[in-house]
């Protein structure tokens, strides 16, 4: 009796009986609202925390005085060496340090145990972009940029500035992540500082560049529209083939969800490369870009070389997305040739002048190259640039420089305060450890990031407006999905998260790993090709198909809050079949 009075068994019992007898009626569109508030809040915190990071970055550029003979040291950590792993190696300090970099590192739960340094970022500069000696000379729209060792060592020692607002952020935003900034030539400074993740191949060169990942991607120009024309005549056989395969690829990695394209190749006369998509733009999903890639390698290199019908072709193909109502912020012809045969003057007067609203890029590939006159006329005369690819190694920078120019304008209107920076938000990707260990309890997991562009804001006539680079962080899918209140769904009712395209950030039946082996019960997996573009109805198992499709429509084209209604069927457990059921789907938008 005593027992029952001091545990106050009976008062709990009445309560405990109270509410799970008591009905309580809510609306779920105010449980949607709720929920999308608190996520908009969220990423809320982490563009404050970018914004902070990019004016900061913009200060220290201004204020950096260049040094052409500047000699800096800086931790690599690609050279990162740990106590462990000398310990392991049976290295001893005095061996050691000539070629690696040790610093004290500690696993951190908001890593996922991955080990970090908070004291300090440290650099990674790409294997193809050397920090010491390499040189790369571009001509560009009559002017000469030059990407060289005191342009990456100079960007380095300026962004250092950085250490302190990264710090003061994670001390603000206590869950913030990963934060960074890519540099436009190469280099990428990560906070906090990090022994980088080797791939689980062995004896596997580092292929990682931060340039072409899509937070870089996204916030480095406009969307754009780009017309790809390949020359593909008998004297495109060999070696040039190899490089013009490399270069499309490379081009193809700079476009997002946002871009759309097309690849038109020439001999004797112009042919659309993907048949499904002759007379129109594509988007440039994964799957658009891989099977582009795929179609060119099957092609013979043949006949003679007709640019001017090539040309002709891609100018009516920018009119008639005009009239479609498809016209993007950028326009782009992307010349792949070993040497055009003349300037092609009266069709630019035609087609493009005097606005020049579409710019061309050319690119002249071959080491033995007797005329690129034309090549480099063509480019300047319509406000792109021209650069020769000689070999392999030269295709990632000669890329990389038609995104300098095309940021240009964007970056132009800003110094002079005609334009306010977007935040730019990737679809769901994985964390670089979780991607090179294949294992989603490694690294961040998923995420999502948001980044925002850097432009050189000084008056100098040569460089003010130019891109510096992309600052961005990461925000883990979790860290969403802990905002769902669960356990007031109710039964069958879930949440899920969508992109402006449709693609899913999570849900339910989102699956991102699969066994390598099918019907394996190992738990070696690896993640599904293009599980980060699933759209929203390949998760949802719907009745009718055609409702849907209807349904996804006005998911995208809502602009505020809203009941959907979707006929889908769902199981009562995992061993019994669907059954039918009429849900609502409730939204609100972020």
């Amino acid at each position: 009796m005593l027992t029952y009075n001091l545990t106050a068994y009976r008062s709990y019992n009445e309560e405990a009986h109270r509410q799970l007898t008591t009905a309580k009626v809510f609306d779920p569109q105010d449980l949607v609202d709720k929920m999308a508030r608190e996520i908009e809040e969220l990423l809320k915190t982490k563009v404050k925390a970018v914004e902070k990071l990019v004016k900061a970055a913009e200060n220290a550029r201004k204020d950096h005085e260049y040094r052409k003979n500047l000699q800096l040291e800086y931790v690599n950590n690609k050279k990162v060496i740990s106590q462990e792993d000398m310990e392991m190696m049976g290295l001893n300090s005095s061996s050691v340090f000539d070629i690696y970099y040790m610093i004290n590192l500690t696993q951190d739960t908001l890593f996922n145990d991955v080990q970090i340094n908070p004291n300090y970022s440290t650099i990674h500069v790409p294997t193809n972009v050397y920090d010491q000696g390499w040189e790369l000379g571009v001509l560009i729209a009559g002017g000469i940029w030059y990407t060289v060792a005191p342009v990456i060592l100079n960007g380095i020692q300026w962004s250092k500035k950085l250490d302190p607002i990264f710090k003061q952020n994670r001390k603000e935003t206590s869950d913030l992540r990963w934060q960074y900034y890519c540099s436009a030539d190469g280099f990428l400074r990560i906070y906090p500082g990090v022994k980088w993740p080797k791939n689980n191949v062995e004896e596997s060169v580092d292929m990682y560049d931060c340039r072409v990942r899509s937070w870089y991607i996204k916030a480095a120009s406009s969307p754009k529209n780009m017309v790809i024309l390949v020359d593909t005549s008998g004297s495109m056989k060999g070696r040039r083939r190899i490089i013009t395969v490399k270069t499309i690829q490379k081009l193809l990695e700079t476009l997002s969800d946002d871009d759309h394209f097309n690849i038109i190749t020439y001999s004797d006369k112009p042919r659309y490369l993907d048949n499904c998509f002759s007379g129109t733009l594509m988007q440039a999903n994964i799957q658009n870009k891989q099977r582009a890639v795929k179609l060119f390698k099957k092609l013979e290199m043949k006949d003679t070389g007709e640019l001017n019908l090539a040309l002709e072709e891609a100018f009516k193909l920018f009119k008639s997305e005009k009239k479609k109502g498809q016209e993007q912020c950028n326009k782009a012809i992307m010349v792949i040739t070993d040497g055009p045969s003349e300037t092609y003057k009266e069709i630019f007067e035609t087609h493009n002048w005097p606005n020049k609203t579409v710019r061309l890029f050319s690119f002249l590939v071959g080491r033995e190259v007797k005329e690129n006159r034309y090549a480099k006329w063509m480019a300047c005369a319509n406000k792109g640039y021209y650069t020769h690819i000689s070999t392999l190694a030269d295709v990632q920078e000669s890329v990389q420089y038609y995104l300098r120019v095309l940021s240009r304008p964007m970056g132009m209107a800003h110094r002079e305060g005609g334009l306010s920076r977007t935040p730019k938000w990737t679809p769901v990707y994985t964390d670089y450890t979780t991607e090179v260990t294949q294992n989603l309890r490694e690294g961040v997991g998923l995420v999502i990031s948001v980044s925002m562009p850097v432009f050189d804001t000084s008056n100098s006539s040569a460089t003010g407006g130019r891109l510096l680079g992309v600052m961005g962080t990461d925000i883990p899918i979790q860290e969403i999905t802990n905002l769902v209140p669960k356990g007031k769904l109710g039964a069958n009712a879930y949440t899920f998260m969508y992109t402006h395209h449709g693609y899913v950030l999570f849900h339910p039946n989102m699956k991102p790993m699969y066994h390598k082996i099918k019907g394996s019960t190992s738990a070696e997996k690896e993640f599904r090709p293009f599980f980060n573009t699933i759209d929203i109805t390949e998760m949802e198992y719907a009745v009718d198909h055609e409702e849907l499709h209807e349904f996804r429509q006005k998911l995208l084209s809502a602009s505020n809050r809203g009941k959907i209604k979707l006929k889908v069927k769902v199981p009562y457990d995992r061993s019994v079949p669907y059954d039918r059921m009429v849900g609502s789907n409730y939204s609100s938008f972020i």
